[in-house]
């Protein structure tokens, strides 16, 4: 169940990437949004949007959280919150 999650998480944001128009129309269509088309288009398109399954800037979170006693403990990796089947992935 796992690996067919994240299979259709890789198709969705390989969808994202390669069509952000329709991904913004989709995700209108989705949520039932009244946001402007172009807007979102424009959330989706911006480089520093990164839609991607391997988890970003999590530890860079945690010693924020950590830092500011939200946590009693900071993971020593980010591989220390996610399940197995994505620790092959380039994550942070």
């Amino acid at each position: 169940m796992i690996a067919s999650f994240i299979a259709a998480l890789d198709e969705a944001n390989a969808l994202i990437a390669a069509n952000p128009a329709e991904a913004a129309k989709i995700h209108l269509a989705e949520e039932s949004s009244s946001a402007d088309e172009a807007l979102v288009r424009a959330i989706i398109a911006d480089p520093a949007s990164k839609f991607s399954t391997a988890p970003l800037n999590i530890t860079r979170y945690a010693d924020f959280l950590a830092r500011t006693g939200q946590i009693k403990s900071r993971p020593q990796s980010w591989k220390d919150l996610f399940f197995a089947d994505i620790h092959a992935l380039p994550g942070s």
